[in-house]
């Protein structure tokens, strides 16, 4: 059995459980609850067993363990536990405040900041200048940016912004602020996971039985409203306001003439 593909999912709360899905994205996930650690040790023991099958072999000190946990209960482990850590770029830290991840991405943006400056200083042309933001400094500043673009913190937000103005200066141009880069990509993003019926995501958007509208989710605490799904609903929801005003407007102009 493949370990990361066709993988039955279910969540379970108490003794209510969901529908069985099939997956074939991302890792294996869950929780403990009332420090009943037989579901999750049940997965650690496929993995190591669908390792040994691969014949892979765990690096033991390459192997963190990360807890989001917003009780803070603490749970010995083994593994070693840390506060955050970095997946695929991305660094994930256990309040899922990404001020880690904003942190090492404004450093990294900064140096190659200080380049394009240099690149100016030797009279380089507008298109070179363009090409190197885009490429280099951009890329950088906005990785992975619909995982957390929209929960940084607003002084955070605010330090990007003012660095792509910094950089504006310097290439003759305004580019895209970090809103308007995220709502972007978000619903680039999601129109991705509408036209894919095998992606863990796609049932989560459920239209309206009157309208094009997506349903809203009920968000209970402000972390999960700011993160992927509800802001791809609501600019959703706004682009078809946008879309049916335009076509009020168009009809009711064609009808007076």
């Amino acid at each position: 059995m493949d370990y990361l593909t066709s993988r039955p999912q279910y969540v379970r709360v108490h003794d209510t459980k969901s529908e069985i899905i099939t997956t074939n994205i991302g890792a294996p996930q869950g929780y403990i609850t009332n420090n009943d650690h037989a579901a999750y040790q049940s997965e650690v023991d496929s993995f190591v067993s669908w390792c040994d099958d691969a014949h892979l072999i765990l690096h033991i000190d390459k192997t963190k363990e990360l807890i989001f946990d917003f009780k803070r209960k603490k749970i010995g482990q083994p593994v070693e536990v840390v506060p955050s850590y970095e997946y695929l770029g991305v660094h994930l830290d256990n309040k899922l405040d990404w001020k880690e991840n904003s942190r090492v991405t404004f450093k990294k943006a900064q140096s190659r900041l200080f380049f394009l400056r240099k690149l100016r200083a030797f009279d380089m042309g507008r298109p070179i200048l363009n090409i190197f933001y885009h490429g280099i400094l951009e890329s950088v500043l906005f990785y992975a940016v619909v995982c957390w673009g929209g929960s940084i913190t607003v002084e955070d937000r605010n330090r990007f912004n003012k660095m792509i103005r910094k950089a504006g200066s310097i290439i003759g141009s305004c580019p895209n602020s970090v809103e308007e880069i995220l709502d972007k990509r978000v619903m680039r993003k999601m129109r991705s996971v509408l036209s894919r019926d095998d992606h863990s995501l796609h049932n989560i958007f459920n239209k309206s039985g009157r309208s094009q509208r997506l349903l809203l989710l009920r968000c209970s605490t402000e972390r999960f409203r700011r993160s992927f799904v509800p802001t791809a609903i609501r600019l959703f929801n706004k682009s078809c306001y946008v879309v049916t005003y335009a076509v009020v407007v168009t009809y009711a102009l064609v009808y007076d003439l």
